[in-house]
């Protein structure tokens, strides 16, 4: 299994191809970039520089087969499985995408999968497929598809990062049976059955791991929303429940309000009532025997109290008693004798 990368630079994408098993061919047509990637294949492999060589390889949409098979070192009986590039693709030179496009072309087999990385800095049309390699890459009979976001890894997913597959199509068998007019339909059958092939089984090694990755970002995926959606569950609970107690708050106070309006207008009423009964009884004349008594009981412990410390009592209270008495009979107006309504005392007591 040997793979290619053309316009390697440091080598990251070999690197890591060679760690999952692929003897990469590292290649670029710049000789400070050659040097530089040189020091980091012997810094990564230091005992074994032979899963990553470096070559050097400058795009021509000339270029035949054989001439690509020679600067690469690939001998006849190894097989290109995979051809990679990551950010190879910028510019609006069309000539160089042409040249890319045949290069790669003259690499592949028909088992040969092609592994392309964009980037934000990527030419016009590269995200879309709508550029000229991948206009030409069809036209030489490639099909091109775009690996999900979902299955990258978060950072290249925020940064925006595109990656495609291409792979030659298969082209259709076509079989030839002599059948005769007596076993025709049975000719045809077994026309049927030679014409299908079932697909192999067997993948490589990179394939296998390349399908493990992305058996892992999916599961990882799939856990990463179950979490969100517990998250957005668990927030829509507590505002649930937040909602509920504030209702429940605004229904107590409504209650409470309710109950002091109520108890607001029944003492309004009652205190009504007793001005409207009081007036009437001052428009008549007459004021209730509690009130007359309870001036009565006043003037008598007046003279008790008098009496007892031996003092003659005053005749004027006396008289002063008696002229209120007499009053209560005369005057209307009760503020005069009680004072203001609120200080009426509901026992019937009051105090001049």
């Amino acid at each position: 299994r040997v793979g290619v990368e053309l316009g390697a630079g440091l080598g990251l994408p070999s690197i890591v191809a060679a760690n999952l098993g692929v003897s990469m061919k590292a290649s670029d047509g710049d000789d400070v970039v050659l040097k530089l990637l040189e020091e980091n294949v012997r810094s990564n492999f230091p005992d074994d520089t032979k899963r990553v060589t470096v070559h050097k390889l400058v795009w021509d949409a000339s270029v035949k087969r054989k001439m690509l098979r020679k600067a690469l070192c690939i001998t006849e009986d190894q097989r290109v499985r995979l051809l990679m590039g990551s950010g190879v693709l910028y510019g609006a030179d069309s000539s160089v995408f042409e040249a890319f496009a045949h290069v790669c072309d003259m690499i592949c087999r028909k088992n040969t999968l092609i592994v392309l990385a964009h980037g934000q800095g990527a030419a016009p049309g590269v995200h879309d497929t709508t550029n000229v390699y991948f206009e030409e890459m069809q036209r030489r009979g490639f099909k091109v598809s775009i690996v999900p976001s979902m299955n990258l890894h978060e950072d290249y997913q925020r940064s925006g990062c595109v990656v495609h597959l291409l792979k030659k199509k298969k082209k259709k068998k076509t079989t030839i049976t002599t059948t005769t007019t007596t076993k025709k339909k049975n000719n045809n059958k077994k026309a049927k059955r030679a014409s299908f092939r079932p697909p192999s089984p067997k993948l490589t090694r990179f394939e296998e791991n390349l399908r493990k990755l992305q058996a892992e970002q999916k599961l990882k995926m799939k856990k990463m929303q179950m979490k969100e959606r517990a998250v957005e569950e668990n927030r829509r609970r507590i505002q649930e429940e937040r909602e509920r107690r504030l209702k429940a708050k605004a229904l107590r106070r409504s209650a409470v309000l309710e109950r002091r309006t109520a108890a607001a207008a029944a003492k309004v009423t009652t205190v009504a009532a007793d001005d409207n009964y009081e007036g009437a009884t001052a428009a008549n004349g007459w004021q209730p025997d509690h009130d007359a008594a309870a001036a009565i009981s006043a003037a008598d412990a007046a003279d008790a109290a008098a009496a007892a410390r031996r003092v003659p009592f005053p005749s004027s209270s006396v008289e002063f008693y008696e002229e209120k008495l007499k009053s209560l009979s005369e005057k209307s107006n009760l503020e005069e004798i009680f004072g203001r309504a609120s200080k009426l005392d509901r026992s019937g007591e009051f105090t001049l």
